[in-house]
């Protein structure tokens, strides 16, 4: 093959490759949980994020990972039940695909 046809292979590489980057990304992003009862939660108890970013300390980043359904650790679960005085079940439910 010439240098023409490599390049032109090197291309379908790429974006094939780009592709399946793009495809997998989105496979990531469709998230099974919900932490649609962690806010119902807040509002029952009268609980801010502002309160608790400043008072226990929870990053923005966290609020913001909740917020958009993104995975958490069981530890930060676990933070969340104890600061909130509540069951798993009113942090977070799974919703079927």
């Amino acid at each position: 093959p010439n240098r023409d046809d490599l390049l032109i292979l090197d291309t379908y590489i790429i974006l094939y490759l780009s592709s399946i980057v793009n495809f997998t990304s989105i496979i990531y992003n469709i998230y099974m949980i919900s932490y649609a009862p962690f806010y119902e939660t807040l509002k029952n108890k009268g609980v801010s994020t502002y309160k608790l970013i400043n008072t226990y300390g929870i990053s923005r980043s966290l609020i913001d990972r909740l917020k958009h359904n993104k995975p958490i650790s069981t530890v930060t679960l676990d933070d969340l039940c104890r600061f909130l005085d509540c069951k798993v079940e009113n942090i977070l439910v799974y919703v079927k695909d």
